[in-house]
Parts: structure tokens; C-alpha cells; sequence
């Protein structure tokens, strides 16, 4: 998806990193693309300088995952930066819904990217405190496990 949108977008730079099962298959796609670099696999400091470089992080999951949670948006949030989540209908569409400047579009869909893309331009950073406060509430296990630790412990 995220090809083909490059496709009709030869001004918007991608770079994309990892070594997934269907980099070859996306290396294909984008035979001839000069605005995509392919980074490859990188460790975690070279991840965190790409987070930094970049203007908008983009993810999906597909219709086959529709009950999976991705948690790499996670790093994106904490990273402050807008975010562009291609999500079915499910747990993880529901969840991420609640998080500023992050913009939620049908997977699989270059016009979904589009219309995300022109909401995430202006975009304030002001809100990345509320983003963090609940990633810090709900989703961090240490506090959850000492939480869960002191209910036991009250237990008699």
C-alpha cells in the first residue's frame, strides 16, 4: 500500500527499514521508485535516529491480523511524531483511536493514506503529553505489575 501511494507521491520521501518476510516483494514493487530508500535491518539506536528524521511514521495491519495489537505504534507515540495506522475494524483500531496525532485509515488503502496525510499537516505537539500520561497509565507493565503486587498484598 504504502508502494503504491510512493507511486503517486514522488515528492513525499520514504525510508523503510526492517527484514520482513515480504521486504523481496516490496523491493520489487518499487523498482525504479527514487523517492524510497530501503534501510534494512537496524539496530535499536539506528531506529531511534529514523524516528527522529522523520515527519510522519506510518504502519498497517491488514484484514488477516484484525485481533492482533501491533505495538509498534507504541514506539511511534513515545517518539512524537504524527502517526498514519492502516487498522481494520478491532482491538487495535479501537485502542489506538484514543491517542492524539495519531490518524487511523482503512488498511490496504492509498486514498485512506492520503486523507490521513492531509490531517496530520499542522499538526501540534502540545498533545503528545496526554499520549505519553496514557501509555504511562495503562500500558507500562512495571507500574501494572506494582499495582497488581500491592491489590494481592491487600488482600487478607
Amino acid at each position: 500500500t504504502l508502494i503504491n501511494f510512493a507511486k503517486f507521491n514522488e515528492k513525499i520521501k520514504f525510508r523503510i527499514g526492517g527484514e520482513g518476510v515480504e521486504l523481496n516483494k516490496i523491493k520489487k514493487l518499487a523498482e525504479g521508485l527514487k523517492n524510497i530508500t530501503f534501510l534494512g535491518n537496524l539496530n535499536w539506536l539506528d531506529v531511534i535516529k529514523e524516528y527522529n528524521k522523520s515527519d510522519i511514521l506510518y504502519a498497517q495491519i491488514t484484514d488477516d491480523f484484525k485481533s492482533a495489537i501491533p505495538t509498534k505504534p507504541f514506539e511511534y507515540i513515545i517518539a512524537k511524531r504524527p502517526i498514519i495506522l492502516g487498522l481494520p475494524k478491532g482491538p487495535a483500531r479501537k485502542l489506538y483511536s484514543d491517542f492524539n496525532n495519531l490518524y487511523i485509515c482503512q488498511p490496504d488503502s492509498k486514498d485512506g493514506i492520503e486523507k490521513a496525510l492531509n490531517k496530520v499537516k499542522g499538526v501540534s505537539l502540545k498533545s503528545y503529553k496526554k499520549n505519553k500520561k496514557i501509555i504511562k497509565d495503562n500500558f507500562i507493565r512495571e507500574d501494572s505489575l506494582v499495582t497488581f503486587i500491592k491489590s494481592v498484598e491487600e488482600i487478607k
